[in-house]
């Protein structure tokens, strides 16, 4: 019985007696047995790779969401506190202006109004109510639109028109538009 050309790493280094070769290896189905199991244990190393990567988001997202609500208690207790803070606030301006409902209670709403009316009047000093963020970008949003303005303004000029903003003093000096 003549053996098939093999390559060098595929013949067999000894050959039981009435033995065929398949597949390069002893036996009908040794090679498609041993791929088999090889991947049965890559399956198997892969879906236990797979639960512990699910095992870790979601203790991840819980870690998550145990720092947020604690968060969120934190942001709850500081509102609360701040708001009893308000209203202790309030109440001393009540005392110290007057404003005290019979039986010694005091008028929230009337020391409010005064709050109000002082910060209306300017009584209470430079009070500024925006972010120096949102100051920022105001400032900036009014410098290119004062630059647009310039640009347009110096387009008229160049082709010569008449038109004239809001702003600008009539041509001929005077105080009376229509007398120009």
């Amino acid at each position: 019985m003549k053996t098939p050309d093999l390559h060098p790493h595929q013949r067999p280094t000894a050959m039981p007696a009435g033995a065929r070769l398949v597949h390069g290896r002893f036996g009908p189905f040794a090679q498609a047995r041993q791929g088999g199991i090889a991947l049965v244990f890559v399956l198997l190393m892969l879906a236990v790779a797979m639960g512990l990567a699910l095992i870790t988001a979601r203790m991840t997202l819980m870690g998550d969401k145990a720092s947020r609500n604690d968060r969120d208690r934190q942001i709850a207790f500081q509102a609360a506190e701040l708001a009893l803070n308000d209203a202790e606030l309030l109440e001393a301006i009540g005392r110290r202006r007057g404003a005290v409902l019979p039986g010694g209670r005091i008028n929230v709403q009337k020391a409010a109004e005064i709050v109000l009316n002082e910060f209306r009047s300017g009584a209470l000093g430079r009070v500024s109510l925006e972010t120096p963020e949102e100051l920022a970008e105001w400032t900036a949003a009014a410098v290119a639109a004062e630059a647009e303005r310039e640009k347009e303004r110096g387009t008229r000029r160049q082709r010569g028109c008449a038109v004239q903003f809001d702003d600008e003093a009539p041509a001929g000096g005077g105080d009376d538009p229509g007398a120009a």
